[in-house]
C-alpha cells in the first residue's frame, strides 16, 4: 500500500494525469521531451544522477 504525503496526498498523482489547462502545461511537456531524448542518447552503461529537485 502506498502512503501518500505532502502535495500528493492532497492532489493525488497530477503528474501523471496533467490538466492541459495548468499554465505551465506545454512547457512542462517540452522539458519532458528534452529530458527523454537525452536519456535516450546516453550509454546503458552510464549513471544518472537525480538531485531530487523536488517540484520544480
Amino acid at each position: 500500500m502506498v502512503i501518500r504525503k505532502g502535495v500528493y496526498k492532497e492532489r493525488k498523482d497530477y503528474h501523471k494525469e496533467l490538466d492541459t489547462k495548468w499554465s505551465s502545461y506545454h512547457l512542462h511537456i517540452h522539458k519532458r521531451k528534452i529530458i527523454r531524448r537525452t536519456i535516450e542518447n546516453i550509454s546503458k552503461n552510464k549513471k544518472i544522477l537525480d538531485i531530487g529537485c523536488g517540484e520544480g
